[in-house]
């Protein structure tokens, strides 16, 4: 499955979610059936340890759909700058891990408290 690049932007302090559609290269859905997701952003791919994770769910195994969330207190957390993530799916026990989305995200101040 080739992996996709979406730059997203996220407002400080606001909740951001997201559906991801999983298709083939004909647009037909991805089945998801016994695969998890997951996802993080860091600071740079090199960075050792991760600034938040997504909170992640299949939401639709047949459609191959994917939702993709941060609280406001995990967007509050995170600094006003360009950082990185990506998105994954996996089966049980790593046995299979793949990434389907990468990308930038930029970090917009809260000025609002």
């Amino acid at each position: 499955m080739p992996t996709g690049c979406f730059n997203i932007q996220i407002d400080q302090g606001s909740t951001y979610s997201q559906n991801l559609t999983l298709t083939d290269s004909s647009l037909v859905p991805i089945n998801l059936s016994g695969y998890g997701a997951r996802g993080q952003i860091r600071r740079r791919y090199s960075s050792t340890t991760g600034l938040e994770n997504f909170t992640t769910s299949v939401i639709s195994e047949p459609s191959g759909i994917i939702s993709i969330s941060l609280t406001d207190d995990q967007t509050a957390a995170l600094p006003v700058s360009m950082l990185g993530y990506d998105i994954e799916i996996y089966t049980s026990g790593d046995a299979t891990v793949e990434r389907i989305l990468n990308g930038k995200v930029e970090i917009f101040p809260e000025y609002t408290r």
